[in-house]
């Protein structure tokens, strides 16, 4: 189980009826402050690093060390579920997260 109390400011992402779209914002989103996403796995939650291009593993595969280094995470699973971008307090979040999703 990991603990998320590290990342506690929360941007969410709300389901609006189509399957996926979600996912489909917050990953936009993301990439629209220049930042990385990891990709979807069975945990439920993604990697996020505040720097365009990385490639980030699936959670599952990452070392504890390697989680460590994460600035945030995206967390939500299922097609028509809500997503959340978990990230820690102090966080000055670029325009492209501000916006209503």
């Amino acid at each position: 189980m990991t603990d998320l109390s590290k990342w506690p400011l929360c941007v969410p992402f709300e389901h609006g009826g189509s399957d996926w779209d979600a996912m489909r914002n917050a990953e936009a989103a993301i990439r629209a402050a220049d930042w990385s996403v990891g990709p979807s796995d069975v945990t439920g939650i993604r990697g996020v690093i505040a720097a365009p291009g990385v490639r980030i593993a699936k959670w599952k595969n990452l070392t504890p060390e390697e989680r460590a280094e994460c600035d945030g995470v995206l967390v939500g699973r299922g097609r028509d579920a809500h997503r959340m971008l978990r990230l820690p307090v102090g966080t000055e979040l670029p325009p492209a997260l501000e916006a209503p999703w």
